[in-house]
């Protein structure tokens, strides 16, 4: 990770939440950084039109004068300006570093250009000049809100401290008394802080839209759109973990290792990609969620983290689908030659905890127990017997009059004493 990374609040960088992990506050940063970078480059855009609008409005009102009772004229300084506005602009897109750090052009860029173009005026002005001089303040107060954009509240108070002093300079010259500078300074700093309270508010802001992307993104991983739905309307209590009825669902592809020996990387990852993202949206499509990748392999429960009565019904009917989604994978591959996959899928329908468990940093809502294991081992059993979808009797007695089962064995498994009824689809 990089310094600016780790940047702290005091030392300038952006505050970054204390609950958030070193990946998730790392991914906070970056978001913003991106935003910064947004703003830097948009601002100079805006920058660019700007000072191309004033230089030919000075070239139509006054001509090119370059120099001016000795000074540089005020067409000089703008193409000047224009100039180098121009070249930061470029290496901002170019270099996401120029581009946060041309933040740093409202200080000491646009505000010397400013007094520059005052002074002149100041200097050659028939009128009152404090006119110009407290004009001045406004154009002052507008650089430090674009100096805001920043986001960074070092830069903010280093463009209202050069503005203050650059102010204080043009009052003098312009004949302003001491109520008027004292003013004009007192303006230009409460600006400031004004501007660093909306940024303080607009990082909450950014921070509370990633929380919610983060979070949004996370159960849209893990559980069916319904489920991820009724979730964020405020469901409490999920990670502290609870006991309830679920069926667990394992499915495995047969022979995958020998059949991954002839194919390299890219292709292992796109079958797999493709693999998972059907049978994925199948349990979704029947309210499961995905507990995890177990290799070639998955599991995923039906029943939590809401409860679900038909929760067995929905377990087989998406074991079946599955069944029928590797049919029509079949088909494909062998259009294209390729070898055929065949799967495995058990169930078992029991209680187990289902909460978030692990690190505090890196946790996985999960579901453990026995009923966990024990469809572990039905899953395991297709194998043996050659049946692509095995289910325990629980199961069985909870998925509903309309499914019709077969009886295929009755067997003790590792890890059990009692023998277990195991049953197939007709």
């Amino acid at each position: 990770m990089s310094e600016e990374d780790n940047a702290s609040p005091e030392g300038g960088g952006p505050a970054v939440d204390a609950s958030l992990g070193p990946i998730e506050g790392g991914a906070y940063l970056r978001v913003l950084r991106q935003e910064q970078l947004k703003n830097a480059r948009s601002f100079h855009w805006y920058r660019l039109v700007a000072v191309t609008g004033f230089l030919v409005l000075e070239l139509w009102l006054n001509g090119i004068h370059w120099t001016e009772q000795g000074r540089a004229s005020t067409f000089a300084i703008l193409l000047a300006y224009w100039g180098l506005v121009l070249v930061l602009l470029v290496g901002t897109i170019y270099s996401p570093r120029i581009g946060r750090l041309g933040s740093l052009a409202v200080p000491f860029l646009d505000m010397p250009m400013v007094f520059f173009c005052q002074w002149n005026l100041i200097a050659t002005m028939a009128a009152d000049p404090r006119i110009a001089g407290n004009f001045t303040i406004g154009i002052f107060v507008s650089l430090i809100m674009l100096a805001a954009s920043s986001l960074e509240r070092w830069q903010i108070y280093l463009a209202g401290v050069l503005a203050t002093g650059l102010q204080f300079t043009l009052h003098r010259a312009a004949g302003e008394g001491p109520f008027g500078t004292l003013g004009g300074t007192v303006v230009i700093l409460v600006a400031a802080a004004m501007c660093d309270f909306a940024r303080r508010n607009r990082l909450a802001a950014i921070e509370a839209l990633y929380h919610e992307q983060v979070r949004r993104e996370r159960l849209g991983r893990y559980f069916s759109p319904q489920v991820a739905i009724e979730i964020e309307k405020g469901t409490s209590g999920l990670s502290d973990g609870q006991w309830c009825e679920v069926t667990v669902l394992f499915s495995d592809l047969r022979d995958f290792t020998t059949l991954s020996e002839r194919l390299d990387t890219h292709d292992i990852v796109k079958l797999l990609n493709q693999y998972f993202e059907h049978m994925v949206h199948l349990v979704f499509e029947h309210g499961g969620t995905l507990d995890k990748y177990i290799g070639d392999g998955m599991m995923a429960y039906f029943g939590a983290p809401l409860a679900t009565p038909n929760h067995a019904e929905r377990a087989v009917q998406c074991a079946l689908a599955m069944k029928a989604a590797l049919v029509d994978i079949n088909v494909r591959r062998a259009a294209l030659g390729e070898p055929l996959l065949r799967m495995g899928v058990g169930l078992h329908t029991g209680m187990a905890v289902i909460g978030s468990i692990g690190a505090p940093h890196r946790r996985e809502y999960t579901a453990i127990g026995d009923t966990v294991n024990l469809a572990a081992r039905i899953e395991q059993l297709t194998k043996v017997h050659n049946e692509d979808i095995l289910l325990s009797s629980e199961t069985r007695d909870r998925a509903g009059s309309e499914l019709k089962f077969k009886e295929i064995t009755e067997s003790t498994v590792k890890g059990r004493h009692a023998s277990v009824r195991v049953f197939a689809p007709v």
